[in-house]
């Protein structure tokens, strides 16, 4: 199906080709409090594009800074004095090794 995203008028498939989402998740943004309503009298929703791309502008950008791979990167960093392979956090204690009882008749 070929989509204009410049039409002044939008369905549900062009918000997902326009977010780049699947059709359930456009779908559960409209549902957000602050998504422009749709136009009424119609039998499927209908936005206009002018209103979808000003609610889009208006959502804060993205916070960078918790990402977990930057998260895995702080909590993996050696300190600088150290070698490879020598860790500041203590040793990991192993459980002893499980020997099961021997059983009457075995």
């Amino acid at each position: 199906m070929n989509i204009d995203l410049n039409a002044p008028i939008w369905a549900i498939d062009h918000l997902a080709d326009a977010l780049g989402v699947s059709i359930d998740t456009a779908r559960e943004h409209t549902y957000s409090p602050s998504f422009p309503a749709a136009r009424a009298g119609f039998a499927r929703n209908l936005w206009l594009r002018d209103q979808v791309l000003a609610w889009f502008a208006g959502l804060p950008a993205a916070d960078r800074s918790g990402t977990k791979l930057q998260k895995h990167a702080a909590a993996t960093k050696r300190p600088s004095g150290l070698p490879a392979g020598q860790s500041t956090s203590p040793p990991v204690r192993r459980p002893k090794s499980y020997n099961p009882r021997n059983k009457a008749g075995a």
